[in-house]
């Protein structure tokens, strides 16, 4: 059984450097849960969490930057949603330092990615993007 997150177009918020890192970060999800179900979960995991690191912080970065601009109402919460996220990530990186690239570290990183994909990005980034789309000179 192999799980996928296809991207889905209601998503777009209509600014390319956020739907361009959204895909990429379904992109990415998609490599690790493939690399799980042939074995090399380990391997693509650690690579992975490199990779979100720096992503991640721009693209947060960006999101943020644009819900001051248009001025979000939902800024404060959402932005707390980043920095959950980005603590959770941090710990991820202390998991990879202690223990190595090995099985748990690939479990919690499954379960952050599905957290991100669903809730994240599904949920209050479809709020987002619809507000972003409705937005005037949009």
């Amino acid at each position: 059984m192999t799980v996928r997150f296809d991207w889905p177009p209601g998503l777009l918020t209509g600014v390319e450097e956020v739907d361009e890192q959204h895909r990429e970060i379904f992109r990415r999800a998609n490599a690790l849960f493939e690399a799980c179900v042939k074995g090399k979960g380990a391997e693509e995991a650690k690579t992975l969490l490199v990779f979100m690191q720096g992503l991640v912080v721009e693209h947060f970065a960006a999101e943020e930057r644009l819900q001051e601009v248009i001025r979000y109402p939902n800024r404060s919460a959402h932005r707390e949603s980043h920095q959950f996220l980005l603590r959770s990530l941090s710990e991820l990186s202390g998991l990879l330092a202690e223990e190595g690239a090995g099985e748990e570290l690939v479990i919690q990183l499954n379960r952050w990615l599905v957290g991100l994909l669903v809730n994240h990005i599904a949920g209050e980034d479809h709020v987002f993007a619809a507000f972003v789309r409705a937005a005037p000179g949009r």
